[in-house]
């Protein structure tokens, strides 16, 4: 619950120095200098596209560190955003970043087993039956479809626990 609560705050102060960022340069930079009615008047056609020479304008009276403030922090909240929506729907299935690495090797793994019980028994089909090992183990392979998490309740239910943590009747005692 504090986790999430520190990402979308950190993400929301990520966007908000955008803004600072943008609007500070706006106010300070370009209406002073009026290169809003200079854009409007057509006065920079000769020189190309009239947003490349605002671009410069603002680099020459030093709103180049804003700029850049803002394109970096506009990469960091999106960054943090995805970090928010990775750990949401870790929240969603009820696992941890941890299960969910072994979750994956365990469906790896089984997938491995099961190529090569499957090129086990061509192999067999091939040879005759009296040559086959009796101490070989043929049990079949557990089917990847029916492995779950017996602690997923749902997505609901899931953010309830995580988001309401006393309250909920899932508590351990």
């Amino acid at each position: 619950m504090w986790f999430l609560l520190f990402l979308s705050t950190t993400s929301a102060l990520c966007f908000y120095g955008v803004y600072i960022c943008l609007s500070t340069t706006y106010y300070n930079i370009i209406i002073p200098n009026r290169l809003l009615l200079i854009i409007h008047e057509k006065a920079f056609e000769p020189y190309g596209n009239p947003y490349l020479v605002l671009f410069q304008f603002i680099v020459y009276f030093e709103g180049a560190h804003l700029l850049l403030m803002a394109l970096f922090l506009t990469l960091i909240g999106i960054v943090v955003l995805v970090f928010a929506g990775y750990h949401c729907s870790l929240i969603a299935r009820n696992t941890t970043t941890n299960e969910t690495f072994k979750w994956s090797n365990l469906r790896r793994h089984l997938r491995i087993m099961k190529q090569n019980e499957i090129q086990q028994q061509r192999s067999t089909s091939t040879t005759e039956s009296s040559q086959q090992d009796s101490t070989h183990n043929t049990s079949p392979c557990p089917d990847i479809k029916h492995l779950e998490n017996i602690y997923n309740r749902g997505i609901i239910a899931n953010f309830k626990e995580v988001l309401f943590q006393g309250t909920t009747k899932y508590r351990k005692e």
